[in-house]
């Protein structure tokens, strides 16, 4: 029932804030509506555009690099804190077949 109660206070207060500043309930009733009416108008007024001959690309598999970009491509930065980060950067290397540049600081 407390929670019942405190609901209710909750409602109360802000009815009586709503009441008091009118101005301002008015203008966060209406800005919003303004605004939507704005997008909407625009939306109404701007020609659908339809492309004929548009590109489509063919899907292509993530699990192998090109092989142009292979020799160029290399990890350049895992931090040595965590084994787990450790080992995802180990399988990312293996899976994608880069070369191992173990660099030591």
């Amino acid at each position: 029932m407390a929670i019942i109660r405190q609901l209710r206070l909750l409602v109360w207060k802000n009815y009586l804030q709503q009441k008091r500043k009118i101005l301002v309930t008015l203008i966060e009733i209406l800005l919003p509506l303004l605004f939507s009416g704005i997008l909407i108008g625009l939306r109404q007024r701007v020609p659908n555009s339809t492309f004929p001959n548009a590109t489509v690309y063919g899907s292509f598999q993530v699990d192998s690099l090109p092989h142009p970009l292979l020799h160029l491509m290399q990890l350049a930065y895992v931090p040595h804190n965590s084994s787990v980060v450790r080992q995802v950067a180990e399988d990312v290397r293996a899976n994608l077949k880069l070369p191992s540049g173990k660099a030591e600081m």
